[in-house]
């Protein structure tokens, strides 16, 4: 009966006849037949001397030879063989079924459970991957839904004020017995600019506005000495003056900003047109003096002149009176006082 060979490599017991080691894949020790134990080697006589009363013909016979059995192999890495599914951590005692007793050819590189141990890592690190995706995409969408209802983004946890600790809980924990307080609303940093704004443009409109008023009380001054005879050349030259402020100011209106105030157009409209319908009445008054001033006894007559200054001081008037009636709705948004169209 043949005997179990055993591998040199890995120490798995193989069946009688296998070429290689069904466990690791290496190559088995040879052994020889059972007949080789009997088995004699018959040589040829050597000629020599015939030995006295020998036979011419006779033969020695040798004791029979063992062969070296092959050293085992070094060691080489296992390789699967195709057709048959790699196996990690079976135990020695029960070898992977092969069939017809064949060995697995495994490929070169790192043994079966080195390499399952690897797949298994690679597998916990893709779904811990997967799992701080999930996460952070959550966060964004409850802090992207929350900026969309409150119009300023929320934070997602809130410092308890009960708590002595500190300890934040979730902005949705159960509310206190109390109602809550409503929230003052924050205006925005658009809003906030846009009023910044508003205030600096009715600001550098209203300066103008207060040069025109002040020169109104020179100008009453100068029409009353006209109408009395009185300092005719004195009124002209402060009817002059006047009119040369206002269309100044005509001119510097239309170099400010007013694009930030709601009715911005007609703000700058109305305004320019006061002013400028001003400065020709006063240019009207003082041609109206320069016509009287040579016949002119106690009271003065009516010109041409008067008449076009009143048209113009009618014009200027009503673009007074439209101009206050916008400065005041502007400026009550914004927290300024309002102003008359005496004030111009």
């Amino acid at each position: 009966m043949d005997r179990m060979t055993t591998c040199g490599v890995c120490g798995e017991t193989a069946n009688p006849g296998s070429i290689f080691c069904r466990r690791c894949g290496a190559e088995l020790p040879r052994r020889r037949s059972p007949q080789a134990d009997d088995q004699t080697t018959v040589l040829p006589r050597l000629p020599a001397e015939p030995a006295a009363g020998s036979p011419e013909q006779a033969t020695h016979r040798l004791p029979p030879v063992d062969p070296q059995p092959y050293p085992p192999p070094a060691y080489q890495p296992p390789r699967s063989q195709p057709g048959y599914p790699a196996r990690t951590g079976q135990p020695a005692s029960q070898p992977p079924a092969y069939a017809d007793d064949e060995p697995a050819l495994l490929p070169p590189g790192r043994p079966p459970a080195q390499r399952g141990r690897n797949r298994a890592l690679v597998g916990l690190l893709a779904g811990v991957v997967a799992l701080v995706l999930v996460v952070f995409g959550l966060a964004i969408y409850l802090l992207s839904r929350d900026t969309a209802k409150h119009g300023v983004a929320q934070p997602l946890l809130s410092t308890s004020p009960s708590s002595s600790a500190g300890t934040p809980t979730a902005s949705s924990s159960t509310p206190s017995s109390s109602p809550p307080a409503t929230p003052t609303p924050t205006p925005t940093p658009s809003n906030a600019k846009i009023k910044a704004a508003q205030v600096a443009a009715l600001q550098q409109l209203g300066a103008l506005v207060n040069q025109s008023g002040s020169a109104r009380s020179s100008i009453q001054t100068a029409l009353d000495e006209i109408g009395s005879c009185k300092n005719i050349n004195s009124a002209i030259t402060t009817l002059t003056r006047a009119s040369d402020i206002r269309r100044s100011l005509a001119a510097q209106a239309g170099r400010i900003d007013l694009s930030s105030l709601p009715n911005h157009a007609q703000l700058a409209q109305t305004f320019t047109t006061s002013m400028t319908e001003s400065s020709l009445a006063d240019q009207a008054y003082a041609q109206w003096g320069r016509q009287v001033r040579g016949s002119c006894h106690k009271k003065a007559r009516a010109t041409s002149a008067l008449a076009s200054a009143q048209a113009h001081d009618q014009r200027a008037t009503d673009a007074k009176n439209a101009f206050a009636v916008q400065w005041n709705a502007d400026a009550k948004n914004v927290g300024l006082p309002g102003v008359s169209s005496s004030s111009l």
